[in-house]
């Protein structure tokens, strides 16, 4: 069952990201806020905004390569899926044709 977050909670993690512009994980929340709400575009610019601080964080780009996945970005899921590779995730061969069955494990 999804985990669904109400509007309020949206809100809360934008305040918080506008008074803690420079906090990655105050980003990542407020982009894993808007997924579970099924707002998956506006998700993804929280992501990129923990790579502009953090450009090695494992978290954003996982939660990046989850979002592509879900709005069928079939290139932008490579891309993340190569830079978790580099980055020593653990991550599963993609097949050839579909983004059905793409999975990313953890370490």
């Amino acid at each position: 069952m999804p985990v669904k977050v109400d509007h309020d909670s949206i809100e809360k993690c934008k305040e918080f990201v506008r008074n803690n512009p420079d906090d990655a994980q105050a980003h990542l929340y407020l982009g894993v806020a808007y997924y579970h709400s099924c707002m998956r575009e506006e998700s993804i610019e929280p992501y990129k905004h923990v790579l502009r601080i953090d450009p090695d964080n494992k978290q954003a780009h996982l939660f990046l390569g989850f979002t592509y996945r879900n709005l069928g970005d079939r290139d932008s899921v490579l891309k993340e899926h190569g830079i978790l590779k580099r980055l020593g995730y653990k991550v599963v061969n993609l097949p050839s044709r579909s983004l059905d069955g793409v999975e990313f494990k953890g370490e």
